[in-house]
């Protein structure tokens, strides 16, 4: 090992550990107040519906994910800003254990290390830092594979016999933890092997081959007594429920395609290697980049100069600006870091796994992200000169801060689409029947993906302290299309929790754009917005508002999850008044349209005029075009719903009900029917 001088002065240290929590801090502190719960993010509240312990729900993959999770749960309870606070702790742990573990390594090289550090902190491959709920298990066990690594090396640096030996032991003890949390970790055993490899070498340079192999044994022999014993649990005792985790279902694979199988672990292996490390700082970025507001990409590029400005700092200000270049430390850190990206990879692509930077897939990043950090530090310190150095590290630290900052952003509207969801929900359905099967749609760019995203909060919301699932939820799918297009009914397990779907039971439910208000499926009633996806338009005649029970208070939502009631806007008294009309209280729905117009409040979305043109018809007949009006400016929307009733009579029928005249008097020429 080479020589062990420490950190250079006690100020040097400090100010290193400022730098990386004001990194850390501007890259994903700035939107954490208005991140909350998406995807698997539900399963504490799943489990508390659905009377489903947290344990039991991973007992089918992952038993010791489940004791964590249960764990947490009880400490951090539902606040969505605790667990991002977690999150956050825990990526910060991370780093600075990798500091530790590298400046021990290669004390001479601090300001290859910082940038080691920051790279590792940042990487943007890895963008389920705002999953923090579920999330934050994969972050606990990235934490303690680094710190055993530390552990591993640290202990070369100890000279009492026993309390080496005490931290090989724990060392080698938590390859029995940090991979049953997450299995994808794994991978960093192979990181620990280059460790020991490198460490080898510590004795003399010219150490022979074999010595040195024989050297690498020794010290690896307690962790692979442990990895072994790891891998007997998982591959000969442990019984996997779930597809994705089954070792025996890829086992059988293996056996019976072993030719396609080798082809495709070459192939897939290669790709989630490029993509692991040179597309991690493009894909993600650019497709964040292409919808993103020009605030956030404002406050973004702020953020990102700051850091800039924070890196430049602290190398001005620190001994080391501008050492010679150290080719010897540049070729094997680089070594080291592509080994690792490929070892480290290579579990993923033997269980049939591959990256992709599309919802939770890019997790398969996140144990590589030590070796492309290395990889490219080794890269840029190759460089001569402080400038060169500073303007490659400042360039990927700061399109790293960019994309975490666009994809908060992002996750920032997702969740208040959310939020608007329930909210308005509850505004517009005081109760629900049991046995309803709430349908929601999201629009496009913020799609639900399963089911328990909807009856977790349902329940929660409409039967709190109840856990037999009286109310259901599925996404509207082109699969949940075709079931509820035939009525069928579906049965559903998901993590030992058992249900069935009755399609008869729709109540469809819809945000048709990030402007327009909630909108609630009823079949008999054709008010599709022009701006509706298709499969809304599809499955609309078998939704209806029949399942909401009308009276009553509406519910209050958890605040700990939902935070307070939003202001009353127009959504508020669009939901109202569907409400009213729902009941048939006409009365009730002007006195809402009127207070809503008082207040200079309007639509973005026409066809949410519908409700208060219905009341102004039964009650204030004499105005009926000052809303008729509104609707008509909309002509794709007029088409659309005319078209729902047919050919339209543009001279009337004296027998004709009020309903039937109400759409007359809106789809066809209005003078016809002013004076009727």
């Amino acid at each position: 090992m080479r020589k062990h001088s420490g950190f250079e002065t006690k100020k040097e240290t400090g100010l290193a550990i400022i730098v990386i929590i004001l990194v850390a801090a501007l890259t994903y502190l700035p939107l954490v107040f208005q991140l909350g719960y998406y995807y698997d993010d539900w399963f504490p509240i799943v489990s508390r519906v659905s009377g489903v312990s947290l344990f039991e729900m991973h007992s089918v993959d992952r038993p010791l994910m489940g004791v964590v999770y249960t764990l947490t749960s009880s400490l951090l309870g539902d606040s969505p800003l605790g667990w991002h606070i977690l999150g956050f702790v825990l990526r910060l742990a991370g780093a600075l254990a990798l500091l530790w573990m590298l400046r021990l390594l290669y004390p001479e090289n601090r300001s290859a290390i910082l940038v080691t550090t920051l790279l590792f902190l940042v990487y943007p491959g890895f963008l389920l830092q705002t999953n923090a709920n579920n999330y934050s298990n994969h972050l606990l066990s990235l934490f303690l594979g680094i710190f055993s690594l530390a552990l591993s090396v640290y202990s070369f640096c100890l000279q009492r016999r026993i309390l080496r030996w005490g931290a090989v032991l724990v060392s080698a003890g938590l390859i029995l933890i940090y991979p049953n949390i997450y299995e994808g970790m794994i991978g960093l055993e192979a990181f620990r092997l280059i460790l020991l490899w490198t460490l080898s070498a510590s004795e003399g340079q010219r150490t022979l081959l074999f010595q040195r192999i024989r050297r690498l044994l020794l010290r690896w022999l307690p962790y692979l007594l442990v990895l072994l014993a790891f891998f007997a649990y998982r591959f000969l005792i442990f019984k996997s429920a779930r597809a994705g985790t089954d070792t025996a279902a890829l086992l059988s694979m293996y056996r019976s395609q072993p030719l396609w199988m080798a082809l495709q672990i070459v192939f897939e292996w290669t790709k989630d290697i490029l993509e692991t490390t040179l597309l991690a700082w493009s894909v993600p970025l650019g497709e964040l980049i292409v919808s993103a507001r020009y605030l956030d990409l404002t406050l973004a590029v702020v953020c990102a100069v700051l850091v800039i400005v924070l890196l430049w700092w602290f190398w001005r200000t620190t001994p080391e600006t501008e050492i010679v270049v150290d080719h010897r430390f540049s070729r094997e850190f680089f070594w080291m870091g592509l080994l690792t990206v490929m070892l480290s990879l290579l579990p993923v692509t033997l269980s049939g796994r591959d990256v992709r930077f599309t919802h939770n897939l890019n997790r398969y990043t996140i144990q590589s992200a030590v070796g492309v950090a290395m990889l490219f530090t080794a890269l840029i310190f190759r460089l001569s000169g402080y400038k060169r150095r500073l303007g490659i590290s400042g360039l990927l630290i700061g399109l790293a801060v960019v994309t975490h900052f666009l994809n908060a952003a992002y996750y920032r509207d997702f969740w208040t689409l959310q939020k608007q969801l329930w909210w308005q929900l509850s505004w517009r359905a005081p109760d629900l029947k049991d046995g309803t099967v709430v349908m929601a749609l999201l629009p496009e760019k913020y799609r639900l993906a399963e089911g328990y995203e909807i009856w977790a909060p349902l329940n929660l919301i409409y039967r709190p302290g109840r856990t037999d699932l009286s109310l259901l939820g599925e996404t509207l799918n082109q699969q949940t299309l075709l079931k509820l297009l035939r009525q069928e009914t579906m049965g559903r397990t998901n993590r030992k929790i058992t249900y069935k779907i009755d399609f008869k039971n729709v109540l469809l439910v819809t945000l048709p754009n990030p402007n327009s208000c909630l909108h609630v499926i009823d079949g008999r009633e054709p008010e599709i917005s022009q701006t509706e996806d298709t499969l809304v338009r599809l499955a609309a005649p078998f939704s209806s508002q029949d399942w909401i029970v009308p009276e009553g208070q509406s519910e209050e939502l958890p605040a700990g999850i939902f935070g307070i009631e939003p202001a009353h806007d127009w959504c508020y008294y669009y939901q109202k008044a569907a409400l009213a009309r729902q009941r048939g209280n006409w009365d009730e729905v002007l006195q809402l349209g009127d207070e809503a117009m008082a207040k200079g409040l309007s639509p973005s979305d026409v066809s949410e005029w519908l409700p208060f043109y219905e009341a102004y018809a039964h009650r204030r007949f004499e105005d009926i075009n000052r809303i008729g009006n509104l609707l008509r400016s909309d002509d794709e929307f007029l088409r659309s719903y005319c078209a729902s009733y047919g050919k339209i009579d543009a001279h009337g029928d004296p027998d004709e009900t009020l309903d039937e005249f109400i759409v007359k008097n809106l789809c066809a020429n209005p003078e016809d029917y002013q004076e009727k």
